[in-house]
């Protein structure tokens, strides 16, 4: 039960670092929901006595007037014995105290430097925590004497603000009140009685203690009031006796004193049958007992606080958009993900998706046929006109047979009258797509966030949708042209035919301009109009669909991306323009929610550290499962059925009969992540086109490479499925029987490597992750098999890569200082080697170690260093080099500590390097270029549209600013697998660790 008060312990220190203080504001407060015991009494009631008498030393300011100005949250933990004692203050965390008179000292000044040396008190909490084999784990909170007179250079408010400060600790429901009340004076003047009655009328969650019992007038005593007959609470009075002023000033230890103590209860007559629940040490103890009990009953409401506030601060996160990224790269790559919003909103309406692409189709079916038919041909056609055309075009030689010319002139004319229509096609097409462009503008929440971004966008989108539109209209009145400038012959040679079978040729070319005559002309000109009315109806549709449409679907923001990679960062900040108020909101939220996700974590780690105790413990006493820390979310699992009951057992699914292994179990970043950040809330995720576009579906599927990743090649070759994502699984056993991918982009050794991209699960969380498999494993298959199928799986680790990326390079927390890189390489060796060990005691048994990748020549560095001719960045490369020579010396230590452990490490430097210099025998043209991006060796820009890629990956050795093309990671799986290429892996290949234990 201890873990309960450590873990409110923990919650409430991160409430404090995260300005969760309990007072009203526009947040959720989480301070006010936790369980916690408040110290209150009256000025020279002995409540700094008691507390110094639970802790058994002199550590609190002493003096006149109010000494406690500021909360005290005072956390006692108990450790072993024979320990040294010592403290530690929040606000400096690397600084141990021994000596409890700097501690008394540094209370004082940390008040000082808060309120300034005036007498003015504070609602920020001062947390100390105090590490001794003499205390009990327990939490208490020194509030400030209550007061009834303002001394010198206190304002005459002081008194009021004291109540309302120790008010609004002690109503709130989760709160125990320790109240302080002197026997030497009447119950009914005391100040902590009077206030917590008013809190708590009932006297449910008081606990009343009795000080200064030796200092009473002769005759008196406190029985009375220690049985609860003065005044009754829930729980029984608790008398102390304190180190008089004498005492302290002689310095009586607390050993002494509390000795004294014992021998004056015990050797009192009147307080001799109460001596057993008397005393200092016994409160102590009472109070550890009280506030487990009241822990343990409240967690579960926590929980359920926690859980729902995450879900209303990440709704309101998520409504108020992305914070502004600092960086110029940041900035357009932000810029151009919502660009990428837009534009699939966009492409949406167009494809049906959203509604009003179909308006477009109403055009062409209605509209343009419906205009065609408005057309006056008759005008056009009467017989005068005819006549008139016919006349003109003869002129002064007649025609012999046929009007010919006339004929021409005739269908020129008219045909030109189609132009309108043409034109107005084109034209309503344009306002359904303006149109179109509103809606999606409308639908793309982050442009309701930058106005200056929504404007610039919109104003790019029309001026493409208007360069489209003529370059249509040319089109389309080039179709009306072209069928005016030749016409089809066929229609016309029936009509000498006609006339040697039914006209006179003997009568008089006068005769000829008869009406019959001209009748019939203007009859044949109008079938042919007709004909090629039925031919347009076809063809304007085709040309406006190809000029407008579909190169509004591929290039609508095509100019705009060419003169947005040309704007200072000054011209991008102004883009990105907000109100300041929802900054400073959003700065808010995500520090509260950052509180609620750590205290959420704290909670998971000592559920499941009872979880373990109960359900795996007792399968088998030898079975070694260490307890885990940072676990980011709950176990998906809800076991509660007892391990000896009756809960169905499954046999473990046999694997696939050319399988040579019987799963396979995937840990890392971005390399091996197959789609765990598409169920993330993060920038990290490869959820769009071209990413997939040569994988087996040929679709994005999460993964960083155009197509497989290495591990999907390694699964066949050890005739397995590609393995699944562990968040993309329903969560059966028989989902997870054949392997579990586990890793995600962006996640690091360090918790907090990649966060600034939004959500990853780190690597000790995976780790956490494959316990839950494990266990689910044991529960469902028995422990036997559970842990014979493990040991013949295989795991692959590919980790590390961000902790550079995302951390080292960008020197979070000034690391480059404190740390050079040897000494960092060696951190994160050590820390991986843990969890490995982690695995090996959850019976992995063939474990394959990546080292890192030459990252110095991949193109994003290339920019961002400013190579000339594409050479690699050495330094980075440098610290690559020491990091994997690091983990080679780490994986050869676990080889000889662990001997039935194979383990073999694969160094990605050596066996990219090799491809890099030797890519004329790979068959790679391009070295320094990823395929997709943006700016110098498409490096500044992560891959975001499919018009920023090559047309044939397999020329390039990098995919994007980081992520090889899935034909280098082929030749990488090849190495890893058997060393086809070149060696890479030590002290063997996979392939000889599986047929070594075959």
């Amino acid at each position: 039960m201890d873990n309960l008060i450590s873990l409110v312990n923990k919650i409430q220190r991160a409430c404090t670092a995260l300005g969760d203080h309990g007072e009203a504001s526009a947040l959720p407060t989480l301070w006010d929901s936790l369980p916690s015991i408040a110290v209150v009494g009256g000025q020279s009631s002995g409540k700094s006595s008691v507390l110094e008498s639970i802790v058994g030393k002199d550590f609190l300011p002493r003096g006149s007037g109010i000494v406690t100005r500021r909360p005290l949250v005072l956390q006692l933990h108990k450790i072993d014995e024979g320990s040294r004692e010592y403290a530690e203050f929040l606000h400096l965390p690397r600084k141990r105290f021994t000596d409890f008179v700097a501690v008394r000292k540094e209370i004082q000044d940390e008040t000082d430097r808060e309120t300034g040396r005036s007498k003015q008190i504070s609602s920020v909490p001062i947390h100390l925590s105090i590490y001794s084999p003499n205390v009990v784990n327990l939490t208490l909170i020194d509030l400030p004497g209550l007061t009834k007179v303002a001394v010198e250079g206190q304002p005459e408010s002081i008194v009021q603000e004291i109540e309302t400060m120790v008010r609004s600790f002690i109503e709130k429901p989760n709160c125990i009140i320790l109240a302080i009340s002197p026997a030497n004076q009447d119950l009914a003047t005391s100040d902590a009685i009077k206030i917590s009655r008013e809190v708590d009328p009932t006297g449910e969650r008081t606990l009343g203690v009795l000080t200064k019992i030796d200092l009473m007038d002769k005759g008196t005593d406190a029985v009375d009031m220690l049985e609860g007959k003065a005044y009754r609470l829930k729980f029984p009075w608790v008398g102390v006796v304190n180190r008089s002023q004498a005492d302290i000033n002689k310095n009586v230890d607390m050993i002494a004193a509390r000795r004294r103590e014992r021998e004056y209860f015990a050797n009192t007559p009147e307080y001799k049958h109460l001596a057993r629940r008397m005393g200092s040490e016994h409160l102590a103890k009472v109070l550890s007992k009280h506030l487990e009990t009241v822990i343990k009953s409240k967690i579960p409401g926590i929980q359920n606080l926690i859980n729902k506030t995450i879900s209303e601060l990440e709704s309101e996160l998520s409504r108020l958009g992305r914070p502004v990224a600092n960086d110029a790269g940041g900035k357009l790559y932000m810029i151009m993900e919502i660009c990428r919003a837009f534009d699939q909103n966009f492409k949406e309406h167009l494809d049906g998706v959203r509604p009003g692409g179909d308006k477009i189709y109403n055009v062409f079916d209605d509209q343009l046929p419906a205009a065609l038919k408005r057309l006056q041909f008759d005008r056009q056609l009467s017989m005068e006109n005819v006549k008139k055309l016919i006349t003109e075009a003869d002129g002064y030689q007649p025609h012999l047979i046929a009007p010919e010319q006339g004929y021409r002139r005739l269908i020129e004319s008219t045909l030109v009258t189609i132009r309108g229509p043409a034109e107005s096609c084109v034209d309503a097409v344009h306002a359904i797509l303006k149109d179109l462009v509103h809606k999606a503008m409308g639908e793309t929440l982050e442009l309701k966030q930058y106005p200056g971004l929504r404007v610039e966008l919109g104003n790019a989108a029309i001026e493409s949708l208007e360069r489209m539109r003529e370059q249509s209209k040319k089109a389309s009145l080039l179709l009306v042209d072209m069928e005016s400038s030749y016409l089809t012959v066929d229609f016309f040679r029936k009509l000498p035919q006609d006339i040697e079978k039914g006209g006179n040729p003997t009568h008089s070319i006068f005769d000829r301009y008869n009406d019959s005559y001209l009748r019939r002309v203007g009859t044949t000109v109008l079938s042919y109009v007709h004909m090629v009315c039925a031919t347009l109806r076809n063809s304007i549709p085709k040309s406006i669909v190809y000029c407008q449409v579909r190169e509004a679907k591929r290039s609508l923001l095509d100019h705009f991306f060419t003169d947005l990679g040309k704007l200072e960062q000054k011209r991008l900040s102004s883009l990105l323009n907000e109100d300041p108020a929802i900054m400073e909101r959003r700065t808010a939220l995500a520090k509260r929610l950052e509180l609620y996700r750590s205290a959420q974590a704290e909670i998971d780690a000592v559920a499941w550290s009872n979880l373990v105790e109960a359900v795996i413990f007792p399968l088998n006493s030898t079975l070694i499962i260490p307890k885990l820390h940072n676990p980011l979310a709950p176990t998906p699992y809800g076991f509660t059925t007892p391990p000896n009951s009756s809960f169905p057992t499954f046999p473990a699914a046999p694997p696939p009969s050319n399988s040579l292994v019987p799963a396979l179990f995937v840990i890392g970043d971005s390399t091996v992540d197959c789609g765990t950040n598409n169920f993330l809330g993060t920038f990290a995720r490869a959820d769009h086109l071209p990413y997939g576009r040569d994988f087996d579906t040929h679709r994005p599927t999460g993964r960083f490479c155009n197509g497989r990743i290495p591990v999907d090649f390694l699964a066949q070759r050890l005739g397995l499925p590609f393995v699944p994502s562990y968040l993309g699984h329903a969560g059966a056993v028989e989902d997870m029987i054949q392997g579990v991918n586990y890793a995600s982009a962006s996640a690091g050794v360090i918790f907090t490597s990649g966060s600034e991209l939004g959500q990853h699960i780190s690597f000790t969380r995976q780790i956490q992750q494959f316990m839950d498999t494990f266990q689910q494993f044991v529960l469902t298959m028995g422990e036997n098999a559970a842990a014979d199928h493990i040991s013949d799986s295989v795991f692959y680790i590919s980790i590390g890569i961000n902790d550079y990326i995302h951390y080292y390079l960008f020197n979070i927390s000034r690391v480059q200082n404190l740390y050079p890189p040897w000494n960092f390489n060696q951190f994160l060796a050590t820390t991986i080697k843990q969890e490995i060990k982690n695995l090996y005691n959850m019976n992995a048994r063939r474990i394959v170690v990546m080292g890192l990748a030459p990252i110095g020549c991949a193109p994003f560095y290339l920019w961002q260093y400013g190579s000339e001719n594409g050479e690699c960045i050495e330094e980075i490369n440098d610290m690559v080099m020491e990091f994997n020579f690091a983990m080679r010396y780490i994986v050869e230590e676990l080889g000889m500590e662990l001997p039935d452990l194979s383990i073999i490490f694969c160094d990605l430097l050596q066996g990219s390097m090799d491809i890099l210099k030797n890519h004329e025998r790979y068959g790679f043209n391009v070295t320094s270029d990823a395929c997709c991006g943006f700016g110098r060796y498409n490096g500044w820009i992560l891959c975001i549209s499919p018009l920023m890629a090559c047309r044939n990956a397999s020329n390039h050795i990098w995919w994007d600013q980081f992520h090889p093309t899935d034909a280098v990671n082929a030749i990488l799986a090849d190495n890893v697998w058997n060393g086809l290429h070149t060696t890479m892996c030590y002290p063997k290949n996979l392939q000889d660790v599986i047929n070594s234990q075959g």
